[in-house]
């Protein structure tokens, strides 16, 4: 067995939440003391784009197409939040270990989305 890295609880939260919907960022965050919004924002206002969530206030929720892909959607905010903490150096993080999914898969698909901002 492995010994649990040190903010798994935090992603396994985000993932969580993010299945279940509808979910509050700052909620989650705040509970952690860790900033999770500011790095999730290109991701949530992509997937807002893309017709798979609605925001109200600070709540996300997600759609029809949104609770089909909720899935894929938990994996790739927690990747998306492990890369972007680690690249602050606000914890350190190995993506790899740190991560309870592929960070492979979450590096790619944050490159096109940075690449679609530019």
């Amino acid at each position: 067995m492995m010994k649990p890295q040190e903010h798994w609880h935090l992603m396994r939260t985000l993932a969580s939440s993010v299945e279940s919907g509808p979910f509050n960022l700052k909620e989650i965050g705040d509970n952690f003391s860790v900033d999770i919004e500011k790095p999730l924002k290109p991701v949530m206002d992509q997937w807002i784009k893309a017709g798979l969530l609605e925001k109200s206030g600070e709540v996300y929720s997600p759609t029809v197409a949104g609770q089909f892909w909720y899935v894929t959607m938990a994996q790739l905010a927690t990747e998306a939040l492990t890369m972007a903490i680690a690249k602050e150096d606000s914890f350190k993080a190995d993506p790899i270990t740190q991560s309870v999914y592929s960070p492979n898969q979450a590096e790619a698909w944050l490159k096109t989305i940075n690449k679609r901002e530019e």
